[in-house]
C-alpha cells in the first residue's frame, strides 16, 4: 500500500493523540493524592486537595496503585525467602469482598467492589514499608520485639488510612469504628504473613 501512494491504516496525526495514560484511564494525580492520604492519614482534607469531594474518592476506583502495591509486597516477601503471592491475593480478594458486603449493609448508598478494592489496596503501603524494614533491619539484627512493635503500628496506620478514606468517600462518619474493626483484622492478616 505504501508504494502505491495510499496511506496505511495506522498513518495518522500522532501529535493530536492523547497520552497513553489518559487513554488507559490512569490518573497519576489521583494516584499520588490517594498515596499521600495513606501516608498522612491524620491530615485533614482541605479545599486545596482534590480528595475533598467524596464522590471523587468513590468514583475514581483505579486499580493500578493497589495492584502495584500487592505485587511489590509479594516481591518483598520473595526477597525475604517466602513465596506468599497466593496468600496476598487470597486475603486481598476475600477481604475486599467481605468489606464490600459489610459497607453495603451499613451505608445508605451502594458502595462498589472496585472502590473498596482501590482504597484497601492503597492502604497496603504501610505493610510494604514494614516488609522492607523487616528485610533490611530485622532479618539482619534479629530484633523480634522491634518487629512486633512495628507490626502493631503498621496495623494501626493501615486501618486509620483506609477507614478515613472510606469514611470520607462513603459519608459514613458515624460508622467509622464499625468499619475499622474488620479492616484491622484484614491488615492483621497481611502483617502476620509479613513478619512471620
Amino acid at each position: 500500500l505504501g508504494a502505491s501512494g495510499q496511506q496505511g491504516y495506522f498513518a495518522g496525526d500522532f501529535e493530536n493523540e492523547p497520552p497513553l495514560l489518559e487513554e488507559l484511564g490512569i490518573n497519576v494525580e489521583h494516584i499520588l493524592l490517594k498515596t499521600k492520604a495513606v501516608v498522612l492519614p491524620s491530615q485533614r482534607f482541605n479545599k486545596n486537595t482534590a480528595l475533598t469531594d467524596p464522590a471523587l474518592i468513590v468514583e475514581d476506583a483505579d486499580l493500578a496503585g493497589p495492584l502495584a502495591l500487592a505485587l511489590t509486597l509479594g516481591g518483598e516477601m520473595l526477597l525475604a525467602g517466602k513465596l506468599q503471592f497466593g496468600y496476598i491475593y487470597g486475603f486481598g480478594l476475600f477481604g475486599c469482598m467481605a468489606m464490600t458486603l459489610i459497607l453495603n449493609l451499613m451505608s445508605p448508598k451502594a458502595v462498589s467492589f472496585w472502590t473498596v478494592t482501590s482504597i484497601l489496596g492503597y492502604a497496603l503501603l504501610p505493610v510494604n514499608i514494614l516488609a522492607l524494614v523487616k528485610i533490611v533491619l530485622v532479618n539482619i539484627i534479629q530484633l523480634n520485639t522491634l518487629a512486633r512493635i512495628l507490626a502493631v503500628l503498621t496495623i494501626l496506620w493501615s486501618t486509620t488510612a483506609s477507614t478515613r478514606l472510606l469514611e470520607v468517600g462513603c459519608n459514613m462518619r458515624n460508622q467509622r469504628y464499625l468499619m475499622a474493626y474488620p479492616i484491622a483484622l484484614l491488615y492483621s492478616a497481611f502483617v502476620l504473613i509479613t513478619i512471620f
